[in-house]
């Protein structure tokens, strides 16, 4: 028997169950939302700070308790994603954001962004009044064994943040996060919400800067997705060395883990995993304003 690969199996579950703890299983549609896009006379800053977005109109999205804000400027379309739940900043932090714009107006996968990053622990007791959330556990995390309590613990704590670029599967490429690429991405807590940040050109793309080729007046549609536990789950694989889990489904030997069997992190139950989620928005790019224009 490979004990080492058990060993990376347990590891690999237990870190799923722990950072799955509190996080609730929703099922979602993919929903599609009408959605305005602000004129904004100038280049906002990302930075993960809602400074600059308290005059944008918000669409409130309730199955998903979140929200999102659409503004643009001649050069960029900007969008704000916001939530108070830690299970989604979890789920972000674990899975990505992923943003698709469709330049027809069709709920189609085509320019595509993903951010991947999210609060660390001192951020999400603070945001908690300083105290962790019912349920996310020091009591089991005192039970852990010693490896896997640290590499969860580095998990958390680790700060990295990254933004993918994706243009009909042409480009599939890591571009800083500062948009001296094109697109710029942004994560912090802000207000009490957990805020996400973006910045993508209007422009066509051209040579190692990527845009997603309109004009203001122009109607497109735009898809949030997060949660894609797969995705995720592949991910991970790679990362321990592409190593399966044994018998194919996610569990070492005996039915341990955190997806069934007899044993369970902590006797406490089944942790539920997130269901992903899709949402999709309608909207026009905005013109500047006629007055505007005469100035």
């Amino acid at each position: 028997m490979n004990y080492d690969i058990i060993k990376v199996s347990l590891v690999r579950n237990s870190l799923l169950a722990i950072f799955s703890i509190t996080i609730l299983s929703v099922a979602s549609a993919a929903k599609t939302h009408k959605v305005t896009s602000s004129w904004v006379d100038h280049e906002f800053s990302i930075d993960g700070n809602m400074k600059e977005w308290f005059k944008v109109e918000s669409k409130y999205l309730s199955d998903q308790e979140a929200s999102v804000s659409i503004c643009n400027d001649e050069k960029f379309l900007y969008i704000l994603f916001k939530t108070r739940e830690a299970k989604w900043a979890r789920t972000i932090k674990m899975t990505g954001l992923n943003l698709y714009i469709n330049k027809d107006g069709k709920n189609k996968k085509d320019f595509f962004i993903r951010f991947k990053g999210g609060p660390n622990n001192a951020q999400l007791k603070a945001m908690a009044g300083g105290m962790n959330e019912r349920g996310s556990g020091e009591s089991r995390m005192s039970r852990m064994p010693a490896d896997i309590r640290k590499k969860y613990e580095q998990a958390m704590n680790d700060n990295t943040q990254t933004l993918i670029c994706s243009i009909n599967d042409n480009v599939n490429k890591v571009v800083p996060l500062d948009g001296s690429e094109g697109p710029a991405a942004a994560f912090d807590t802000s207000n009490g919400f957990f805020v996400y940040e973006f910045k993508i050109p209007l422009d066509k793309g051209k040579d190692r800067y990527y845009g997603i080729g309109i004009e203001p007046g122009h109607k497109i549609a735009i898809g949030a997705e997060w949660g894609d536990m797969g995705d995720f789950r592949r991910r991970q694989a790679g990362e321990f060395g592409g190593r399966q889990m044994p018998g194919g489904g996610g569990r070492p030997p005996g039915g341990g883990g955190f997806d069934g069997g007899h044993r369970r992190m902590g006797g406490g139950g089944r942790p539920k995993m997130p269901t992903k989620q899709e949402v999709w928005f309608k909207t026009k790019i905005a013109v500047k304003a006629a007055a505007e224009t005469s100035k």
